[in-house]
Protein backbone atom coordinates (compact mmCIF):
# COMPACT_ATOMS: atom_id res chain seq x y z
CA UNK A 1 0.00 0.00 0.00
CA UNK A 2 1.50 2.97 -1.11
CA UNK A 3 -1.03 5.44 -1.04
CA UNK A 4 -2.31 7.12 2.12
CA UNK A 5 -5.53 7.43 0.27
CA UNK A 6 -5.60 3.66 0.90
CA UNK A 7 -4.89 3.69 4.60
CA UNK A 8 -8.04 6.17 4.73
CA UNK A 9 -10.32 4.51 3.00
CA UNK A 10 -9.80 0.61 4.33
CA UNK A 11 -9.74 2.61 7.69
CA UNK A 12 -13.38 3.84 6.87
CA UNK A 13 -14.33 0.47 5.71
CA UNK A 14 -13.34 -1.16 9.00
CA UNK A 15 -15.51 1.06 10.84
CA UNK A 16 -18.13 0.73 8.61
CA UNK A 17 -17.53 -3.17 9.06
CA UNK A 18 -18.60 -2.51 12.83
CA UNK A 19 -21.06 -0.22 12.21
CA UNK A 20 -22.78 -0.14 8.85
CA UNK A 21 -24.98 3.21 9.17
CA UNK A 22 -21.17 4.83 9.93
CA UNK A 23 -21.25 7.88 7.04
CA UNK A 24 -18.04 9.59 5.50
CA UNK A 25 -19.62 12.68 6.95
CA UNK A 26 -19.21 10.93 10.52
CA UNK A 27 -15.52 10.05 9.63
CA UNK A 28 -14.54 12.90 7.93
CA UNK A 29 -15.70 14.58 11.25
CA UNK A 30 -13.48 11.78 13.49
CA UNK A 31 -10.47 12.37 11.75
CA UNK A 32 -11.41 16.37 12.08
CA UNK A 33 -11.70 17.34 8.07
CA UNK A 34 -14.23 19.12 6.18
CA UNK A 35 -16.60 16.02 4.24
CA UNK A 36 -15.97 18.14 1.23
CA UNK A 37 -12.05 17.87 1.39
CA UNK A 38 -12.19 14.35 2.24
CA UNK A 39 -14.49 14.25 -1.28
CA UNK A 40 -11.61 16.02 -2.62
CA UNK A 41 -9.19 13.86 -0.82
CA UNK A 42 -10.95 10.41 -2.24
CA UNK A 43 -11.23 11.69 -5.83
CA UNK A 44 -7.75 12.67 -6.39
CA UNK A 45 -8.80 16.31 -6.92
CA UNK A 46 -6.93 17.14 -3.53
CA UNK A 47 -4.09 16.16 -1.44
CA UNK A 48 -3.55 16.04 2.22
CA UNK A 49 -1.04 18.33 3.96
CA UNK A 50 1.80 17.37 6.07
CA UNK A 51 0.39 19.12 9.18
CA UNK A 52 -3.09 17.67 8.38
CA UNK A 53 -1.56 13.86 7.86
CA UNK A 54 0.27 13.49 11.19
CA UNK A 55 -2.99 15.15 12.70
CA UNK A 56 -5.02 12.47 11.14
CA UNK A 57 -2.35 9.41 11.77
CA UNK A 58 -3.22 10.73 15.62
CA UNK A 59 -6.52 10.73 15.35
CA UNK A 60 -6.52 7.87 14.04
CA UNK A 61 -4.76 6.07 16.56
CA UNK A 62 -2.13 4.85 13.53
CA UNK A 63 0.86 3.38 15.59
CA UNK A 64 4.07 5.24 15.34
CA UNK A 65 5.35 3.14 12.77
CA UNK A 66 2.19 3.25 10.73
CA UNK A 67 1.92 6.82 11.26
CA UNK A 68 5.45 7.47 9.82
CA UNK A 69 4.87 5.59 7.27
CA UNK A 70 1.41 7.28 6.77
CA UNK A 71 3.43 10.73 6.29
CA UNK A 72 5.85 9.14 3.94
CA UNK A 73 3.08 8.48 2.09
CA UNK A 74 1.68 12.05 2.08
CA UNK A 75 5.16 13.64 1.43
CA UNK A 76 5.46 11.18 -2.11
CA UNK A 77 2.53 12.61 -3.02
CA UNK A 78 1.91 15.95 -2.30
CA UNK A 79 6.19 17.13 -1.20
CA UNK A 80 8.11 19.77 -4.16
CA UNK A 81 11.05 18.17 -2.56
CA UNK A 82 12.89 15.26 -4.94
CA UNK A 83 15.28 14.56 -2.16
CA UNK A 84 12.83 14.24 0.36
CA UNK A 85 10.08 12.92 -1.63
CA UNK A 86 12.86 10.19 -2.99
CA UNK A 87 13.72 9.66 1.00
CA UNK A 88 10.06 8.68 1.84
CA UNK A 89 9.46 6.56 -0.93
CA UNK A 90 12.74 4.83 -0.01
CA UNK A 91 11.25 4.06 3.39
CA UNK A 92 8.09 2.97 2.11
CA UNK A 93 10.00 0.41 -0.02
CA UNK A 94 11.67 -0.86 2.67
CA UNK A 95 8.86 -1.36 4.63
CA UNK A 96 6.93 -3.12 1.94
CA UNK A 97 9.82 -5.46 1.50
CA UNK A 98 10.33 -6.13 4.86
CA UNK A 99 6.43 -6.97 4.97
CA UNK A 100 6.76 -9.40 2.15
CA UNK A 101 9.74 -11.52 3.64
CA UNK A 102 7.92 -11.66 7.39
CA UNK A 103 4.24 -12.49 5.89
CA UNK A 104 3.95 -16.19 5.47
CA UNK A 105 0.14 -17.23 5.56
CA UNK A 106 -0.39 -20.43 7.57
CA UNK A 107 -1.42 -22.27 4.32
CA UNK A 108 2.13 -21.22 2.82
CA UNK A 109 4.65 -22.01 5.48
CA UNK A 110 2.42 -25.35 6.30
CA UNK A 111 3.10 -26.07 2.24
CA UNK A 112 6.97 -24.96 2.75
CA UNK A 113 7.80 -27.00 6.32
CA UNK A 114 6.19 -30.22 4.44
CA UNK A 115 8.78 -32.82 3.69
CA UNK A 116 6.87 -33.34 0.46
CA UNK A 117 7.40 -30.18 -1.00
CA UNK A 118 10.95 -30.58 0.07
CA UNK A 119 11.12 -33.35 -2.13
CA UNK A 120 9.25 -31.79 -4.95
CA UNK A 121 11.70 -28.88 -5.25
CA UNK A 122 14.38 -30.88 -4.72
CA UNK A 123 12.93 -33.35 -7.74
CA UNK A 124 12.22 -30.68 -10.30
CA UNK A 125 16.08 -29.52 -10.12
CA UNK A 126 17.14 -32.61 -11.13
CA UNK A 127 18.45 -32.68 -14.42
CA UNK A 128 15.70 -35.57 -15.58
CA UNK A 129 12.53 -33.40 -14.58
CA UNK A 130 11.13 -32.34 -17.90
CA UNK A 131 8.84 -29.41 -16.42
CA UNK A 132 5.45 -30.66 -16.81
CA UNK A 133 3.44 -32.41 -14.21
CA UNK A 134 3.50 -35.91 -15.91
CA UNK A 135 7.37 -35.86 -15.61
CA UNK A 136 6.76 -35.41 -11.89
CA UNK A 137 4.66 -38.11 -11.12
CA UNK A 138 6.54 -40.52 -13.04
CA UNK A 139 9.77 -39.47 -10.69
CA UNK A 140 7.23 -39.91 -7.25
CA UNK A 141 5.58 -43.25 -9.08
CA UNK A 142 2.13 -41.74 -8.63
CA UNK A 143 -0.43 -41.78 -11.44
CA UNK A 144 -0.65 -38.47 -13.25
CA UNK A 145 -4.59 -38.26 -11.78
CA UNK A 146 -3.23 -38.23 -8.30
CA UNK A 147 -1.15 -35.22 -8.69
CA UNK A 148 -3.54 -32.91 -11.16
CA UNK A 149 -6.55 -33.86 -8.55
CA UNK A 150 -4.50 -32.91 -5.60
Amino acid sequence: MMDYRDVLLDTFNQRRVKNSAYSMRAYARDIDISPSRLSEIFSGKGELSLVKSVAIAKRLNLSPLKAANFKDMVIVKTSRNLRQQTRSLNRLKAVISSDRRKNLTEDQFRLMSSPKYSAVYASMMLETFEGDIPSLAKLFDYPVIAITLT
